[in-house]
């Protein structure tokens, strides 16, 4: 695709984010004191938070991390500061990206997990008092559709792929507001391609097909259901001053209709159609959580029937105040008209997304989605669409108060059913019996509460092993090995009080957590991170910081000492061709000389010495520079084993040139060192800073002389670490469905933050609580809770396989013998799963189901959907949603037939414009 220069939208500013370079928001002093940057931030917050997002002004995005960073060091968000722990420079370049040539925000990124909304003015105060950048400037626009109206941040415009009627071949890429009309968009082309406005018209172009004709230009391109990457026409006249004539659709009933072909080569997939039921859905873009819960949903054949033949025009409720004007429904059913007519290979679910966003604002965009929640969105939105009751009584709570359950339950029942009647009811929701007990007074509540699906827990640890090893300052002493188990909610200074409180170091905020890797650091592991951030293979260690000539003798001057700053530098070791030994940590002046910084350096590797070196030659190097360093060379080789330092880069360099056992060198982050990163051993301070990066640099004489390294001997064990071994040969067994079900019905004592209402004691109190299955619907959803929630920023996903039955799921010892007909068993088969793969935040979702024609297998991964030969694979630990059917559902061994759907829907839709 060529590429042009992107269009700007009208009346809301710029399409994508203004940037700004770095050196244009250079930190100007005076810059105020952690504590009054607080008060000015809080003070400007309170007052946006006052006005809401406001039509006409701009706002701007700065990183989370950032953010979390600023605010520990002000205490922002508690009275504990840690001013010594500074932000650094706003660094938005992780944001943004450049497409078409414009700079935008990407849009895989969320607010909140990975940027920030400010107002401007707030945003230039930060960047005023740390530097940085590039600024992302976005305007707040009225976004207005015929559901609602709303004043949003604009964070990343819409991007349409345009091309024109007379050069079928070129597709441009132009970014646009989805404020914009279409008549803005049609003027920007047609000063793009040079053409006359009164010759051109606008069609949405969407999977290469004129599938709309734009003519109401005075609609904005939201309006207009114009989404992201959207393909747009710019039609021209003929030679004959005449639009083309729109090809005719093919004879097809209304029941299935589909978008009909442009015509043009280039855009129409000469792939077969598919049979009905086996039918994909395109991906519009991180949907595949959607396609696949659409896709067991599809297959739940009672539902399917339902829409297929037209029923559920009948029982459209638009006037239900929790409904959605019945939008939903019957995207949903045209949607499924798509899935079941088989006239394509794959459906595009772009009008359904579209009209699902615009009531569920949290599916917006193109972030990645949870699967079972938008399951329960849908289940829950199709409901109400189709809800027979049109005025709803009001019913009162029902309790026990010693009546029987029976009883309860079927009082209970009633008064959901008298509020809530719909084929989802009829087919998705039971009864739970929910029984609560003080711990104090002899108060029991019981209680009949509706479901919609059953959400099991997976029986796992709510702590992980995590092993540290310490390297302290005083070089006499070995590293040592601790191991903690940490809560999974823990944060990274959770980790350094523990190992504090094990070495016995008072302030725990003096070490530095590093993930090392190939004898180097990996990354720095900040304070405000969460430790799952931490992989299980991750080698951590921890670094203690000490003031700069707090143990040494090498320099005398107290007051100068004093004044100096002390900084912590990483320091990497190498034989001039590869990394060797191990990498750690220095503490020290920044205007240090190069001897005081030997003498410090050769104190803490003290103990790997043969022997003690010669005094350090003060013979001032007339060629020796404190240049700080290049950006990280391509030197540097790394295996499984060491990291290289290319000999080229170090040509005549040798530890002997400053009169020592090793040579001090600025490096990169690799540890690649070049002749101009050398350090003067010529008595001046060497003005260093904590980006710099040190490297000893030894010859082969000196190592072979003085040191002496066993990395398997070098790390004492803290005795924390002697059950290591015992837990990570634990065998925790097989989990089965029915052991989730047994802990979900297993009774349990609510948390501190979850205590129950006592009305006998008028207190709260962290009451017995236990939940059984009283009532059991013909289609039983399980939801098996994978992701684990800790906090915002601190969430897991739980990879356990689970064994599920794929036929005979009988829940009978879950049941109450009161609660169902002894007589009618109830044993349900497995017909649909929806998968997820890969971690929290992102992976992909596929979806299996049986297809009620031939009773096999297939997977659906998005367009794609393949036959599975062996249907026991389709158990994997990637299970998150379970469909499961009750075997007297007459509907799912009844052969789906296109015919007498068709039927069915032109007779439903012809009693309903009767009855219009």
């Amino acid at each position: 695709m060529e590429s042009e220069p992107a269009a700007m939208d009208v009346d809301s500013g710029a399409a994508g984010a203004t940037a700004t370079n770095v050196s244009e928001n250079a930190p100007s002093p005076p810059v105020p004191s952690p504590s009054e940057q607080k008060r000015i931030i809080r003070d400007s917050l309170d007052t946006a938070n006052e006005d809401g997002i406001v039509q006409g002004r701009h706002y701007a995005l700065l990183p989370t991390k950032w953010w979390r960073a600023w605010k520990t060091f002000c205490g922002y968000d508690s009275d504990m500061m840690d001013e010594k722990d500074s932000p650094g420079p706003i660094d938005n370049s992780s944001l943004i990206e450049s497409i078409d040539g414009e700079v935008v925000v990407k849009k895989t990124l969320s607010e909140m997990w990975d940027y920030e909304i400010v107002p401007e003015h707030v945003y230039r105060h930060l960047v005023g008092w740390f530097g940085g950048g590039p600024d992302i400037i976005r305007p707040a626009i009225l976004l207005a559709n015929r559901y609602k109206q709303e004043v949003i941040v604009e964070i990343r415009p819409l991007r349409l792929l345009v091309r024109r009627s007379g050069d079928m071949e070129k597709e441009v890429g132009v970014w646009f507001s989805k404020a914009a009309t279409v008549e803005d968009f049609a003027v920007s082309m047609c000063t793009k391609f040079n053409l006359a406005r009164d010759n051109v018209r606008v069609w949405d172009f969407h999977a290469g097909t004129r599938h709309k004709l734009l003519d109401q230009t005075s609609k904005t391109l939201e309006e207009a259901m114009i989404i992201d990457t959207n393909k747009m026409l710019i039609e021209e006249k003929g030679d004959d001053g005449k639009f083309p004539e729109v090809p005719s659709r093919p004879a097809y009933s209304s029941a299935f209709p589909s978008s009909y072909s442009s015509g043009w080569s280039g855009y129409n997939s000469s792939r077969p159609p598919s049979d009905p039921g086996k039918i994909g859905l395109g991906n519009l873009g991180n949907t595949c959580f959607m396609n696949s819960a659409l896709q067991c949903l599809s297959s739940t054949a009672p539902l399917s029937d339902f829409f297929l033949s037209g029923k559920y025009l009948a029982e459209l409720n638009t006037d239900n105040p929790l409904g959605m004007q019945g939008e939903i429904a019957k995207k949903y059913g045209d949607l499924l008209k798509q899935l079941w007519g088989g006239e394509t290979y794959a459906a595009e679910p772009r009008e359904f997304k579209w009209t699902l966003q615009r009531f569920a604002p949290q599916f917006e965009g193109y972030q990645q989605h949870d699967s079972q929640e938008l399951l329960a969105f849908l289940l829950d939105g199709l409901h109400e669409d189709l809800n027979r009751i049109l005025r709803k009584p009001y019913v009162a709570a029902i309790e026990s108060e010693g009546r029987p359950d029976v009883e309860v339950a079927n009082l209970s029942w009633d008064g959901h059913k008298s509020r809530n009647d719909s084929i989802i009811v009829d087919l998705f929701q039971g009864q739970l019996k929910s029984r609560v007990q003080c711990p104090v007074c002899p108060r029991v509540s019981i209680t009949f509460d509706p479901f919609m699906y059953l959400s099991l827990p997976l029986p796992v640890k709510s702590t992980r092993p995590l092993v540290v090893t310490l390297r302290r300052q005083n070089g006499e002493v070995a590293p040592v090995r601790y191991q903690f188990q940490m809560d999974k909610a823990a944060s990274v200074m959770d980790l350094k009080r523990q190992l504090a409180n094990l070495s016995g170091v008072q302030d725990p905020r003096s070490f530095v957590l590093v993930d090392v890797y190939n004898r180097r650091f990996y990354r720095e592991i900040k304070n405000e991170e969460y430790l799952d951030v931490v992989n299980d293979n991750d080698d951590l260690w921890a670094y203690e910081m000490l003031s700069y000539g707090s143990e040494s003798s090498e320099v005398d001057d107290d007051s100068v000492k004093q004044q100096r700053e002390t900084i912590s530098v990483a320091v990497m070791q190498s034989n001039g061709t590869k990394l060797i030994n191990f990498p750690f940590v220095a503490s020290f002046s920044s205007s240090i000389t190069y001897s005081d910084l030997y003498y410090y350096l050769l104190r803490l590797l003290r103990r790997y010495l043969k022997k003690d070196p010669s005094p350090l030659s003060t013979t001032p190097d007339p060629e020796g520079t404190d240049a700080a360093p290049e950006p990280a060379g391509a030197g540097m080789e790394t295996d499984d084993d060491s990291a290289h330092v290319a000999g080229s880069n170090v040509p005549d360099m040798d530890a002997s040139s400053q009169g020592g056992i090793f040579e001090i060198c600025i490096c990169d982050d690799y540890g690649t060192i070049s002749t101009r990163h050398r350090l003067a051993n010529n008595g001046k301070p060497l003005d260093l800073d904590p980006r710099h990066h040190l490297c000893l640099l030894w010859s082969a004489d000196s190592l072979a002389e003085f040191w002496e390294y066993d990395s398997s001997t070098d790390v004492q064990l803290h005795s924390s670490m002697q059950h290591r071994e015992e837990e990570s040969g634990q065998n925790h067994g097989g989990l089965s469905l029915k052991d989730c079900l047994r802990l979900f019905t297993t009774e349990e004592t609510l948390g501190a933050n979850d205590m129950w209402y006592c009305s006998g004691c008028k207190e709260h109190r962290q009451a017995h609580k236990k939940m059984d299955i009283w009532k059991l619907p013909p289609v039983v959803v399980i939801h098996l809770k994978r992701f684990s929630y800790k906090s915002r920023y601190n969430r897991e996903k739980i990879d356990l396989l689970v064994d599920f039955p794929l036929e005979g799921l009988d829940f009978s010892e879950f049941l109450p013998a009161d609660s169902h007909d002894p007589a009618s068993l109830p044993v349900y088969d497995l017909f649909a799963i929806s998968n997820h793969y890969g971690s929290m935040g992102g992976g992909h979702y596929t979806a299996y189901a049986k297809h009620r024609n031939d009773g096999k297998w297939y997977n659906y991964d998005d367009r794609s959907v393949s036959p599975v030969s062996d249907p026991s694979s389709v158990k994997t630990s990637a299970a998150y949603v379970l469909f499961y059917r009750r075997r007297d559902v007459a509907a799912f061994s009844t052969p789906f037939a296109k015919a007498n759907s068709q039927s069915d829907a032109a007779e439903a839709q012809e009693t309903m414009d009767v009855d219009l």
